[in-house]
């Protein structure tokens, strides 16, 4: 649920949080439904996301079948893990200043992150900017401490077009495959696409990486294009999953994404990647959707439709 306001450890407010409804029927011939807040999570630092536009709400929520967990996810690039029965509510042990971040857009403005304050199952990080690893001098990229410089956002970034977070915008996708193995995927912006094991309470730190259709080069959102509006690697991936129930250890992996490609100046057709494009001048972009088809588990790329 997005929204603005100041978080509510009462369940008031419950913009930028995960509910779970109580609902049941009322009036004389139960004609009329009744909605109530019944447990909810919102992440401590609520107040802080509002302000630099990075809602949880970016991404749906997953429930994890056969299980009480579910994964929710934001433009932030976390992914919270959360018992359905015990969801976290709110932390409000630290009260939150707003004119710590005015001008100085950090990942910590209140003290370092501290994912047991959101009273949840795991927290972590499953989207990163690699366009700011292969080139970390952009102008859009944070610095180690994930920041800008204190005071200075980069010349000509706004907050209207302020990209340095690979958001979550696709819902991530939940398979059990034979032999007790289990994994969630997800794709998000500016990022490869990626597996990581599920262990039946909390996700393993480290994904398998999705390689192209024949190499081992990885499966990367659409690129930054420098004086292109809008060409920022949104929105990542889209995906779906269909597994054999008489073959469990067989399926495929569908990922819905942008293509993007350019024309260099040799007028050649290029696949676009961040090296290559550098201005609008010598790169023209062209995108259009695409189909791409993965094996789930090896995480090879079995085909793509254009």
């Amino acid at each position: 649920m997005k929204g603005v306001g100041p978080p509510d450890p009462q369940g008031r407010n419950l913009s930028d949080s995960v509910i779970r409804l109580h609902i049941e029927r009322t009036g004389a011939n139960g004609v009329g439904i009744s909605m109530q807040p019944a447990d909810w999570f919102t992440p401590y630092r609520k107040t802080w996301l509002d302000l630099t536009d990075l809602d949880l709400a970016s991404a749906g929520v997953l429930l994890v079948p056969n299980s009480p967990y579910l994964f929710a996810g934001g433009k932030e690039g976390m992914l919270y893990v959360l018992a359905r029965d015990h969801m976290g509510r709110f932390d409000d042990s630290t009260a939150f200043d707003s004119a710590s971040v005015n001008g100085h857009f950090s990942d910590d403005p209140i003290g370092r992150d501290d994912p047991r304050r959101d009273n949840l199952v795991q927290k972590l990080r499953v989207g990163v900017n690699q366009y700011c690893a292969a080139r970390p001098a952009e102008s859009f990229c944070l610095g180690d401490n994930q920041s800008y410089p204190p005071g200075v956002p980069p010349p000509g970034v706004t907050m209207s077009d302020w990209i340095a977070w690979p958001h979550i915008h696709g819902t991530p996708v939940f398979g059990t495959f034979g032999n007790g193995r289990a994994f969630v995927y997800i794709w998000p912006e500016k990022d490869f696409l990626k597996s990581y094991r599920w262990w039946g309470r909390r996700m393993g730190p480290e994904p398998l990486l999705a390689t192209k259709l024949g190499s081992t080069q990885r499966v990367m959102a659409p690129p930054y294009l420098r004086g292109v509006p809008g060409a920022v690697g949104m929105p990542g991936g889209f995906l779906a999953l269909t597994i054999d129930a008489a073959q469990p250890a067989a399926g495929v992996l569908f990922a819905s994404v942008q293509r993007c490609r350019a024309f260099n100046n040799d007028a050649a057709l290029h696949e676009c990647s961040v090296s290559l494009c550098e201005t609008a001048a010598n790169c023209s972009q062209q995108r259009f959707g695409m189909l791409r088809a993965f094996d789930p588990i090896t995480m090879q790329e079995i085909q793509g439709f254009q």
